[in-house]
């Protein structure tokens, strides 16, 4: 049990954090002692609702976080670099309803409120630019571990979003805002929240697994013009661990071809690129991703050796932003996407079937191009009787295009491959991974928002959206939301909306793969969501209580249809069900000590196949603890605590067991002068051992890494 988990963490931690609490307080009269009634509620401003802090993704417009109609958490940059975060899923593992693990080929997998997803799920933007690949319809195989030197704040919205956002927005939206220079002359800055002086910075960092990152800041502004570059990079030989048993090792007639037990291979190289530009009203937002890594286990669920893959992503987006007299806010963008791939899997190992033309093993490298053309187009109306409208609309023109692939092998009745005469070659036109070389569709949508003031305390939330896709057809989802302000420390929400997944590429058209195959009759997945919360904001203390109840129908799952190589066509016949509820609690001592902590309790039941949910804890929880010690020194410790995760009704082996892990991050600025500053960031301090969930192909699970180090130099000049 998770509470058996907590009473079993080593005595000595729980000393080492008497300790320091005792030494906080035997400093805390060093510093200047300020009435903490004056401070900022940024202060406090972690898994809870911020009554003072606004966000722009609920509504497209600045409010302030009590009065938004969405259960938000805003997490800024000061909090980024305290927790010492380096990568998005650091950030989404510390929320409450959120939980991060792995996949068998290295890429994270979220579990939102009981309900895991590869990020198809999940709508995740930068600067409010959709980055969802086109093929997948995720961002784990690309953004979710994106670096976070250069963010100014994250915003996160739990529960649907499709009446704003259209596609993708299911069971988040999460808005990565990053850092930019703005003009001198305020009337050409576009985010309103951002009205920061920025200084360049630059980083490097060490760590555990050979882990080496890079990162520079820059820009310069006008009166009424200013441009902004970030680069980083980061290279690492990644976590090596021994699986004792994969698919091979586990059938008697194929064991002798097994390499287990062997180590994984979890390396990773990438370069990130961000120019940004304004002038006047018009601004210019340029990204590049370049990715290589390995393949962690593989897709196969069998160990290999000489597998890679390689991503590339690159977004435009040009926008106009214009406030006429009349006040009315005029927003456009035009936006053009690019994203390739290339993977080169070994699916089996050398000699596999005792074959020679196998000798080298059983090779496949699927391979593609994608490309995106986006209109948006939003129109702000003034406030009319306490009335604020938003309409607006987007077009998106999606083309896929260069879908080749290359293999050794073809697959007989039963998933086994058959050597191919003549080796490893082109089969692009016979055996390609979609069934279509060129896929051209497009979509649009429309929306309308009324935000409507009743009173100074109450106001009401009505929104629609309608979207039109060529692979499926049409599609219309709504919200509402009533927000209660009733005191000025206090305020309650009640929100109903529903959401859309549309199905992706691979979904429609995948052909020739032993496990699955597409279906181009697919319809969306959907989901209805009712969810409600309260909080709370007490001289020191701020206390956040959400709940929720959601429901979900043509989940997009495996079929009982089998075709001639044995793998199963997927169709919308899955419905599921999940309730659950977040509790987040935060306590200033004093000036030098912040408390928080968050408790999530999810239930999620396939209506389908029966039982819970497989692979997503019932419970989480998470305890920090925030120390500003003298001398510019922040000591930031967490303890995520991880309730057992459920197994498919198939699988005979026990859920896999709660655990409880330590992060810990010491930062001291001002080091030797005031623009030099050094952090440790440590992970799993006390060298837990324990694993993510896998499938019953991997018996002992996914092993994940004993205790981490990652020390960060920074300069600011």
């Amino acid at each position: 049990m998770l509470v058996s988990k907590i009473v079993k963490v080593r005595y000595y931690s729980l000393l080492s954090w008497l300790i320091l609490f005792l030494l906080v307080l035997n400093h805390s009269s060093l510093g200047k002692t300020k009435d903490i009634a004056k401070q900022s509620i940024k202060e406090l401003s972690l898994f809870f609702t911020q009554q003072q802090l606004k966000v722009t993704t609920a509504t497209l417009s600045p409010k302030s976080i009590n009065r938004a109609p969405a259960l938000v958490t805003v997490i800024n940059s000061r909090q980024i670099q305290n927790m010492g975060a380096t990568k998005l899923t650091d950030v989404l593992a510390r929320l409450p309803g959120f939980a991060v693990f792995i996949n068998k080929i290295g890429n994270p997998s979220i579990t939102v409120r009981g309900l895991k997803t590869y990020g198809e799920k999940i709508l995740l933007m930068i600067d409010g630019h959709p980055v969802n690949s086109i093929d997948s319809g995720s961002a784990a195989w690309t953004f979710t571990d994106m670096p976070l030197d250069n963010v100014e704040r994250i915003e996160i919205i739990r529960g649907p979003g499709s009446a704003l956002y259209g596609e993708n927005a299911f069971l988040a939206v999460i808005n990565v805002i990053t850092k930019k220079y703005t003009p001198k002359e305020t009337k050409y800055i576009l985010d309103s929240l951002n009205k920061k002086i920025y200084q360049n910075f630059l980083k490097f960092g060490y760590g555990s697994f050979d882990t080496k990152k890079c990162s520079l800041f820059t820009g310069k502004s006008g009166t009424n013009w200013a441009i902004t570059l970030f680069t980083n990079f980061y290279k690492t030989k990644g976590f090596s661990a021994w699986i004792k048993h994969d698919t091979l090792s586990t059938e008697p007639s194929l064991a002798p071809y097994s390499i287990t037990p062997a180590k994984t291979q979890d390396w990773k190289e990438q370069q990130d690129i961000q120019l940004q530009g304004q002038y006047k009203d018009f601004s210019l937002n340029l990204r590049f991703l370049h990715k290589r890594q390995g393949p962690f286990i593989g897709f196969t669920d069998i160990m290999t050796k000489g597998s890679k893959r390689e991503y590339t992503y690159f977004f435009s987006v040009i926008s106009y932003h214009h406030k006429f007299s009349n006040r009315i806010i005029l927003e456009q963008n035009f936006a053009v996407d690019y994203y390739y791939f290339k993977e080169l899997w070994k699916g089996y190992p050398d000699g596999f079937l005792g074959l020679d033309a196998f000798k080298n093993g059983v090779w496949g490298e699927p391979k593609g191009k994608f490309r995106s053309i986006t209109l948006n187009l939003i129109i702000k109306f003034p406030s009319w009787h306490g009335n604020k409208f938003t309409i607006g609309g987007s077009s998106i023109w999606k083309r896929a295009y260069d879908i080749k692939y290359k293999a050794n092998f073809s697959y007989s009745y039963g998933g086994l491959p058959t050597p191919l005469p003549g080796g490893f070659q082109d089969v692009s036109d016979t055996s390609n991974w979609l069934s279509k070389s060129k896929i051209h569709t497009s979509d649009w949508g429309i929306f309308l928002q009324d935000d409507w003031q009743i009173t100074k305390a109450l106001s009401l939330i009505l929104g629609i959206r309608h979207d039109y896709f060529d692979t499926f057809g049409d599609t219309t989802n709504p919200r509402i939301g009533i927000v209660w302000a009733f005191s000025k420390q206090a305020s309650f929400k009640l929100l109903y909306g529903q959401a859309f997944r549309a199905p992706s590429y691979n979904e429609l058209y995948m052909a020739n793969n032993p496990a699955i195959i597409g279906n181009p009759k697919l319809k969306p997945e959907k989901i209805e969501t009712t969810e409600g919360g309260i909080s709370f904001n007490i001289k020191k203390a701020f206390v956040n209580f959400d709940i929720f109840y959601s429901k979900f129908k043509d989940l997009i799952v495996p079929s009982n249809r089998q075709n001639q190589i044995g793998a199963f066509a997927i169709e919308n016949s899955g419905r599921a069900k999940a309730y659950g509820a977040e509790l987040s609690f935060a306590y200033k001592w004093n000036n030098q000590l912040t408390f928080k902590a968050n408790y999530s309790y999810q239930y999620s039941k396939d209506e389908t196949f029966g039982g819970r949910f497989p692979f997503t804890p019932s419970q989480m929880g998470n305890i920090i603890v925030d120390v500003n010690l003298p001398y510019n020194v922040h000591v930031n410790t967490r303890l995520f605590l991880c309730g057992k995760r459920y197994r498919k009704p198939d699988d005979p082996r026990k859920p896999d067991p709660s655990y409880a892990l330590i992060d810990f991050s010491l930062l001291k600025k001002n080091f030797f002068s005031k623009n030099i500053w050094i952090q440790c960031m440590v992970h799993n301090l006390l060298n837990k051992k324990y694993t993510d969930t896998a499938p019953l192909d991997i018996p002992e699970d996914f092993p994940r890494p004993g205790r981490t180090v990652f020390l960060e130099f920074g300069y600011k000049f």
